[in-house]
This record gives structure tokens, C-alpha cells and sequence, in this order.
């Protein structure tokens, strides 16, 4: 009888090394992966860059010297949100693609609305196509529905995107559901009639030197002072910088 259990006792052993030798190497996979992941989420927020102030990072092309001073302020291709006469003014460059760019227009829209007339929005297209191959299509369809269905169009396109996000080829729902002809929408997007607009706000964006989307800039218009914004800024950072300008 203890012949037997010795013999089962060494038998078995090596088995017991094999799995321990198994177990070390599950761990040390499992270790080596949770490490990747994390290097690989480090890298992309790098790339993204963290705005200040707990604000969402922003969506990122190559980085570029920004230039203040070449700033349009309001101009009359400008899309306007609020009091077109008020004195202190949001300008956003925008990507309909951009994940942070949806937040921000909540922020914008809230910021306007409570502002009593003291705070108009200007929006401009600012489309990254290396990292959203559609927006710039999109920004193109928005113009559309402003050139068929005017001004309010354009921000019920607008709103409706951000809420709802659309594949390129689903984009008519839109235009149909804010009621514009779809027919004369559809014409322009397919002929591309708008694209000017969005390469002029693109120019602009670059000749600022726009670090990224949402790229925004808080101007006193009577004063010509301006403070620029990066990422999706909460609604009190954005508040307290237009006290400062006021």
C-alpha cells in the first residue's frame, strides 16, 4: 500500500509543475496585456490631447502654430445662433463626426439660450478628414439645407445630426425630417454646390492655425479681445470666460 502511494505521489509531481509552470505563463500574458493597453490608451490621449479644466479632449490634427490675429470675427456667410447684434461671440470650428464636437454644441446652445441676448454662436466647419472621412460630406449636406430651407435649417440639420448620428448614405432622413424638399437637398449634395462654404471655413481654420475640434474662441466684438477655448469646455468654464471679456 505505501509502494503504491509513493509511486502515485511521484507520478503526479511532474503534473503539478507543468500547471504551476502554466499558471505563471496566464499570468505574465494577462500582465503584459492589461500593460499594452494601457501604453495604447496613454499614446491615443496624447494624440487627442487633454483639454484644461476637466473639459473633454478635443479630436486633434497635426499640431500647428496658432495665429490669433487672423481671426475672422463675424462675417456674412457666418451661421448664427442668437442675437446677431450682441456683443460677445462664440466661434467654433466643428467636425459633425467629432464625438466632443456633440458635446459642445449642448454647451453652445445652453450658453446662448440663458445668455438673454448677450451671446451669439458662430459655427464653422472644421472637418478632420484623416480621422472622419465623411465629415466633410456632411459639412457639404448642412450647407444644403441651409441653401434649401434657409438659416433655421441649418441649425435644425445641425442639431439633429449631433443628436442622432447618421451614416453619409442614411443623410436625406434628416432633410426629411426637418421638413426641407429632399428632392433639391439631394441634388445638391450629390453635385457638391455647397463645398465652397466648407473650404472657406476650413481656410480660415487653418490660417488660425485651429489646433483641433471643437476649436473655440470667445470674442468681445466691440473690443476685439479674444480667448481661445480647446475641447468641449463645461458650461460654467465657458460662462466665466465670456464674464471675463465682458
Amino acid at each position: 500500500m505505501t509502494n503504491k502511494k509513493i509511486k502515485f505521489i511521484e507520478s503526479f509531481a511532474p503534473n503539478i509543475f507543468q500547471i504551476g509552470v502554466l499558471l505563471l505563463a496566464v499570468a505574465a500574458a494577462f500582465y503584459i496585456g492589461k500593460l499594452s493597453t494601457q501604453v495604447k490608451y496613454f499614446e491615443e490621449s496624447a494624440q487627442l490631447g487633454a483639454a484644461p479644466n476637466g473639459a473633454a479632449p478635443v479630436d486633434a490634427p497635426a499640431p500647428q502654430p496658432e495665429d490669433i490675429s487672423s481671426l475672422e470675427f463675424l462675417t456674412d456667410g457666418d451661421h448664427v445662433r442668437g442675437n446677431v447684434n450682441a456683443k460677445i461671440a462664440i466661434i467654433e470650428y466643428s467636425d459633425y463626426d467629432c464625438p466632443f464636437c456633440g458635446t459642445f454644441h449642448e454647451t453652445a446652445k445652453a450658453v446662448v439660450e440663458e445668455s438673454a441676448g448677450e451671446v451669439m454662436w458662430i459655427y464653422r466647419h472644421f472637418p478632420l478628414d484623416g480621422l472622419h472621412p465623411e465629415a466633410r460630406s456632411k459639412a457639404i449636406a448642412s450647407e444644403c439645407a441651409a441653401k434649401v430651407g434657409g438659416e433655421d435649417a441649418f441649425w435644425a440639420f445641425s442639431d439633429a445630426i449631433f443628436e442622432s448620428p447618421v451614416a453619409l448614405s442614411n443623410i436625406n432622413s434628416i432633410a426629411s425630417n426637418i421638413g426641407i424638399d429632399v428632392n433639391a437637398f439631394s441634388s445638391c449634395l450629390a453635385s457638391e454646390e455647397t463645398a465652397n462654404e466648407v473650404d472657406y471655413d476650413i481656410k480660415t481654420a487653418s490660417d488660425v492655425g485651429v489646433q483641433g475640434t471643437p476649436g473655440n474662441y470667445v470674442v468681445n466684438l466691440e473690443t476685439e479681445s479674444v480667448i481661445p477655448l480647446r475641447g468641449a469646455e463645461p458650461i460654467q468654464n465657458v460662462k466665466d470666460t465670456i464674464d471675463q471679456l465682458k
